[in-house]
């Protein structure tokens, strides 16, 4: 087949928006020599939105091609997006395979249009581009959201830490400590407008989970990727609040150590409206440490109280906690809250603390 009867084909099908003749056509378009004749069609294929093979034609570009006729077609597709653009494959979403193409051509424009993408109100583009910057040294960090927690080095605050036992590590501000919760848009958009929970997203009849722990929070949610749990926010409340929630909690399962007999426990399980529940603490990669991390779980009144009544602040930390997650992707150095061991007056051996 000549260039002048591919282009005729390739015309063809995106005139009739025929999705069967347009697959004809890329599968012609791999077995054609010299690519550089018919370049322009190529990126007719990169624009046409009805097919689903993008992604193979974007890393060809990347690794064979590299035509820099390319990057107005991938600033324009970035741009107006498509359907598809936060597929996922085996291989990642197809925003991936546009930020490496960029920077493999590598022109001026190229990086232009990859820094122009890295502010994307998208986040999958936005992350690529981000990650791609960094990645090449373009960049030497994420920029987020100004967030009102003091800032530490993640590998300093390790060093810092006790490396097993259970403890209650949480960020201290005034007379005020800081849990973390993720959530779907919903829940947190009206939380942090409002400054308290409800709205029709938010379920007062079901317990709610807090942690103390960032890491913790950040491995329950996977960086904030995890379904419903997107969004992450910063719960501050009075310490003499979150000592009160100890005082009341009972474990949220049975420990022979802290209870003569199992029915004694469910006794107990069955008076209080507050869980505590010791888990692994988890490092930058997800592994566990044999440092235990306090999650605490609330329903009935004392929900209620903690969601309208006990918080003095809501804070959207989901754009620090995403920068945060494309800077370790790179290096160890990223930045977390700063947290430290807390030990509270009273007697919690009840609940392992």
């Amino acid at each position: 087949m000549t260039n002048i009867e591919f282009k005729e084909k390739l015309q063809i099908a995106i005139q009739k928006q025929n999705h069967e003749l347009l697959e004809e056509v890329i599968e012609l378009f791999w077995s054609f020599e010299p690519k550089n004749l018919i370049e322009e069609e190529f990126n007719q294929l990169l624009l046409t939105p009805n097919h689903y093979q993008h992604q193979y034609l974007t890393k060809y570009l990347q690794d064979v091609l590299r035509f820099e006729s390319s990057v107005s077609v991938i600033d324009q597709i970035l741009t107006q997006g498509f359907e598809y653009m936060n597929h996922y494959s085996e291989d990642g979403v197809i925003a991936k395979w546009f930020s490496h193409a960029l920077m493999d051509i590598g022109t001026p424009e190229a990086i232009t249009v990859l820094k122009k993408h890295a502010e994307s109100s998208n986040p999958e583009i936005r992350q690529e581009m981000q990650y791609r910057l960094l990645k090449n040294g373009i960049i030497n960090k994420i920029p987020y959201d100004s967030i009102s927690l003091q800032l530490t080095s993640y590998e300093e605050q390790q060093a810092s830490l006790p490396t097993e036992g259970n403890h209650f590590i949480a960020h201290e501000a005034d007379d005020t400590l800081t849990f973390y919760a993720a959530f779907n848009d919903a829940i947190a958009n009206y939380a942090v407008a409002n400054q308290r929970f409800g709205g029709h997203a938010f379920s007062f009849n079901r317990m709610t989970w807090i942690k103390p722990s960032f890491m913790w929070m950040m491995y329950r949610s996977e960086w904030a990727t995890a379904e419903n749990q997107q969004r992450i926010l910063a719960l501050r409340i009075r310490k003499q609040d979150a000592v009160k929630m100890l005082q009341e909690g009972v474990l949220s399962s049975f420990d022979a150590t802290k209870y003569t007999d199992e029915a004694a426990w469910k006794q107990d399980l069955s008076q209080s409206e507050v869980r505590i529940q010791w888990d692994p603490d988890h490092d930058e990669f997800g592994m566990k440490l044999k440092r235990k991390a306090i999650q605490i779980g609330l329903k009935g009144e004392v929900l209620r109280k903690f969601a309208t009544e006990m918080l003095s602040q809501i804070e959207d930390i989901t754009s620090f906690v995403t920068a945060q997650r494309i800077q370790k992707s790179i290096n160890s150095d990223f930045l977390v809250p700063q947290e430290k061991v807390f030990f509270f007056e009273g007697n919690f051996l009840k609940i392992s603390l």
